[in-house]
């Protein structure tokens, strides 16, 4: 059984239970982050049968959004996670010092292959776990919000 959501398939009721009955759902932001997709991009990487069985698993937050089954003024028409998060919790990125995905990942490629001090490495490395840290906390208070919406 394909559990991938497809906008076609669900309204905003369905969207939310079947994230909650998965035992672990893998969570993204975003089509472009599922596994069947990078196994497409030009030079990925072949997809193997352990990503065919968790391609299963994963749930892409960004459908009820971009579909407008959820929609809140204050993510101003963004259905980015960088909108929805503060609108349905309050809590954004403006208190980190890495706030967005691609400085993310170029400073991740400049200090694990540059030539940095190993000072400036550790405060990076740190850096990043915290956007990575709000980024995976985010959607499980992205889920939590939408729970609590169907529920209320």
């Amino acid at each position: 059984m394909n559990r991938l959501i497809t906008p076609k398939k669900l309204s905003n009721r369905e969207f939310v239970i079947p994230v909650l009955m998965f035992a672990i759902p893998l969570l993204v932001d975003r089509a472009a982050s599922r596994p069947e997709a990078v196994g497409r991009k030009p030079g990925g990487y072949p997809i193997k049968s352990w990503l065919r069985r968790v391609e299963k698993r994963v749930v892409d937050l960004l459908l009820p959004f971009r579909g407008f089954w959820y929609y809140h003024p204050a993510q101003q028409g963004s259905a980015s996670m960088k909108a929805v998060l503060p609108a349905l919790t309050g809590q954004g990125y403006g208190d980190l010092a890495i706030q967005e995905g691609n400085t993310a990942s170029l400073e991740f490629l400049r200090v694990t292959y540059g030539d940095v001090p190993e000072e400036e490495r550790q405060r990076v490395r740190r850096q990043l776990e915290d956007y990575c840290g709000r980024d995976t906390g985010g959607m499980v208070q992205i889920v939590g919000g939408l729970k609590d919406g169907v529920a209320g």
